[in-house]
């Protein structure tokens, strides 16, 4: 990908946030702007750089001559039938694999754009000053982790995040029909996301817990994190793995994934990150008084001690990424809500997670 166009989107995401901030107006223009250049971006991306983009490009390629009653092809590669039907679909309206890219972001974005609307409007019939909802602040801190690397490599995964993620903003304003509806569309596109399905189902019995409740909590994630306890599951993981190859093998070339990993996790500056965002969202527990803000830390919580279970696993962040991503609508309200008075404050706090995100995240795509 071009470090410059990459470092012009960073600079704009940054720039729309701190004027929405400033401003408390949604800077809807440049949300198009940034919106139509990030695709541009991905959609052009170098695909002897960006990891996956070959596989996804020669799988878009075989689908041009397959037909949507082609049953055959809809597990082709291990692929979800409904990411194949998009393959088709898009081949069929004369698409190429460039302006698929596109799309495939582009409805990844939306999507998760529609449900954070959603989900906010939900929240602001809790709080007691309701505030506009920033579209540049709102892609800032998506775009540097999850719009980047989601949207140029785990693409599946991406659309089936996003459709979940509106499933559960739809739940969250008892939208049940719809929810049900776009769950089933998510799972179509990774089976994967039934963990996060099931997440959301079990945090609803942690709702009415007290605040204290949520500092244990954060405080046997941190002695997890500090035990490295996940040196030990991922040679349980990695035990388990060597019987399921043994009786399956087509699964078996998973186990690879383990080797050699043993005590990286621990380190990862992504995690540290996300630790201490989930640190901020338990301390604005006593501001945001409002249970669809304890909804979704539930989730994140949740996501945060799978961390700490899973780092040493190299493959464990498709688990534990399904819940972080919900980091997204509890940072912006606490960035709004959460009692942090000081302007200042809130651009540091911006600029600072998009900026950290971003780092951690463009050198898988660039070299």
């Amino acid at each position: 990908m071009n470090v410059y166009l990459l470092l012009l989107l960073l600079f704009l995401c940054l720039l729309g946030s701190s004027l929405e901030i400033l401003s408390g107006k949604s800077c809807r223009f440049l949300f198009i702007v940034i919106l139509g250049l990030s695709a541009f971006i991905f959609a052009t991306r170098n695909p002897n750089v960006v990891p996956d983009a070959e596989v996804y490009i020669y799988v878009y390629h075989r689908m041009e001559e397959a037909n949507f009653n082609s049953w055959s092809l809809y597990n082709f590669y291990g692929f979800e039938p409904g990411y194949i039907f998009l393959n088709i679909l898009c081949n069929k309206l004369g698409v190429t694999y460039v302006g698929f890219f596109a799309i495939v972001y582009l409805a990844q974005t939306l999507i998760a754009y529609k449900g954070m609307k959603i989900l906010d409007s939900v929240h602001n019939n809790y709080v007691e000053k309701p505030k506009t909802f920033g579209a540049c602040t709102f892609f800032a801190i998506y775009f540097g982790y999850f719009g980047m690397f989601y949207g140029a490599v785990v693409i599946r995964t991406g659309l089936a995040l996003s459709l979940m993620f509106l499933a559960y903003a739809n739940y969250q304003a008892r939208k049940n029909k719809k929810a049900i509806c776009y769950a089933c569309i998510a799972i179509l596109f990774h089976t994967s996301i039934i963990i996060l399905l099931l997440t959301i189902l079990v945090s609803t019995m942690f709702v009415k817990k007290s605040n204290q409740f949520y500092k244990n909590w954060l405080m046997i994630i941190v002695i997890l994190w500090l035990s490295r306890i996940s040196i030990f599951m991922n040679k349980i993981i990695l035990a388990f793995m060597k019987v399921v190859g043994w009786i399956i093998p087509a699964l078996g070339k998973y186990i690879g994934y383990t080797n050699g990993l043993m005590g990286s996790g621990f380190f990862s500056k992504k995690n540290f990150l996300y630790l201490m965002l989930g640190v901020l969202f338990v301390m604005c527990l006593d501001r945001v008084k409002d249970k669809k803000y304890k909804n979704c830390l539930n989730v994140y919580l949740m996501g945060l001690t799978a961390t700490y279970l899973l780092n040493e696993y190299s493959n464990g962040y498709r688990v534990f990424d399904q819940m972080i991503f919900f980091s997204l609508p509890l940072l912006l309200w606490v960035l709004r809500d959460g009692g942090i008075k000081k302007m200042v404050n809130r651009l540091i706090c911006v600029e600072i997670v998009a900026l950290l995100q971003f780092l951690m995240t463009y050198r898988i795509l660039v070299k």
